[in-house]
């Protein structure tokens, strides 16, 4: 018999009490992660840190990546230290998030910053003013086959995107809307999240919805300018609860006695069996926000997932 890869879902750890948006890259046989840390709503995020694991389930501290104590209070990227994702381009290592400065009553902007390092030190590239696309959060990078990269964020009620010079932290294009959320459904509420990927020339741009709880949903497109086409599968894994839908005044559909809170805000990376794996914010009942992972996978253009899962999985490794 082969080698095999077992987990269970949530990933708990002594690392860190929890975890939001989780995002993991790996660098040298090494996972890396990062994501947004307590506290979420309220009281001051203490930046951005990094950890790593040699097995996806035993994580350390790897390094403060940006550490609030350390920025100037007039800095516009002060506060919060939103869905941090960290992007591999070029032997550099790029790092983005969401920020604010609540003291001066600003609203959201995006950062990027580089390192040659995934460790750091980083250097601030959009230290004077948040990345120049207006109002938004939860930037997500995708450089193409040929290079040029694109930035894909929030903007609420729909995701936008632009081609981003990585250099000068500047737009190259005008944001362009990608996908927009649709009053009444799953979707309503705000849509967020986007994580883009590229497989066999397809564009599949990821985004969550948390109407109904938190769930995943996905568009595919032939450029990262669309026209996108949302997933006939949709929402392709997530957890509904019965408050947030009375909340929206949407129909419950979902298991009353399911084990999990909510799951969303993913991510993709290459998993131990050299297949995709998503990395998403899970939450049991009662306990604090926490990842998860799993294997994710596209047949005939359909994007397919086990997600969420929360019993003890094993999957078969490739031989040696």
């Amino acid at each position: 018999m082969g080698s095999t890869f077992t987990y269970k879902n949530p990933i708990y750890t002594d690392a860190f009490d929890s975890i939001r948006d989780a995002q993991i890259t790996v660098v040298g046989g090494v996972y890396y992660l990062t994501g947004s840390l307590p506290p979420y709503w309220e009281g001051a995020s203490p930046g951005v840190k990094l950890f790593q694991s040699a097995d996806l389930k035993q994580w350390e501290f790897a390094a403060d990546l940006i550490r609030r104590d350390d920025v100037p209070g007039a800095a516009w990227y002060k506060d919060r230290f939103w869905a941090p994702e960290i992007h591999h381009r070029g032997g550099r290592f790029y790092l983005t998030f969401g920020a604010k400065n609540e003291a001066k009553g600003t609203d959201f902007g995006m950062a990027i910053l580089v390192a040659n390092e995934i460790a750091g030190p980083y250097r601030m590239l959009t230290e004077e003013a948040p990345l120049a696309v207006g109002r938004g959060i939860d930037l997500s990078l995708m450089t193409d086959d040929d290079g040029k990269t694109y930035g894909f964020w929030t903007s609420g009620e729909w995701l936008q995107v632009a081609e981003l010079d990585l250099d000068r932290a500047a737009p190259l294009t005008g944001p362009a809307r990608c996908v927009t959320m649709v009053p009444g459904t799953w979707e309503d509420r705000v849509i967020e999240g986007p994580y883009c990927i590229k497989r066999d020339g397809v564009y599949y741009l990821f985004y969550s919805c948390g109407a109904r709880g938190y769930e995943v949903g996905y568009a595919t497109a032939p450029s990262p300018f669309g026209p996108w086409t949302k997933g006939a599968n949709n929402p392709l894994f997530g957890v509904q609860n019965q408050e947030a839908c009375d909340k929206m005044g949407i129909a419950f559909t979902g298991d009353p006695d399911h084990p999990l809170f909510f799951a969303g805000h993913n991510s993709i990376f290459p998993g131990p069996d050299g297949r995709d794996w998503t990395s998403y914010l899970v939450q049991e009942k009662g306990k604090p926000e926490q990842m998860g992972i799993d294997p994710i996978w596209i047949e005939d253009g359909t994007v397919k997932t086990t997600a969420p899962t929360w019993s003890r999985q094993t999957v078969p490794l490739p031989g040696e």
